[in-house]
């Protein structure tokens, strides 16, 4: 259950801390993963970017997409492993 109020407490607040942030969420990544889906918003606020160059870059950046209706959705697992390649 610990787990799992970890994950709604980084889901809910802001990274003060970002390596400890990135640590728990590869750990989550290493036990298999999260697929929880992502708006383009939080993608953003997660990559400290804005919501119109996710949408625009995603492609360019390798991120796999997920269509849910007509709306974009990234899993977090892929975001993670996106970061972890990225910036390792």
């Amino acid at each position: 259950m610990d787990g799992v109020r970890a994950r709604l407490r980084l889901a809910v607040e802001p990274c003060r801390n970002w390596n400890a942030c990135l640590a728990t969420r590869i750990g989550e990544i290493m036990q298999g993963g999260s697929n929880r889906l992502l708006t383009p918003a939080e993608v953003a606020d997660w990559l400290k970017v804005s919501e119109v160059t996710v949408k625009n870059r995603y492609r360019k950046w390798g991120l796999k997409a997920q269509k849910v209706g007509r709306l974009l959705r990234f899993r977090e697992r892929d975001i993670v492993a996106y970061l972890d390649s990225r910036y390792d």
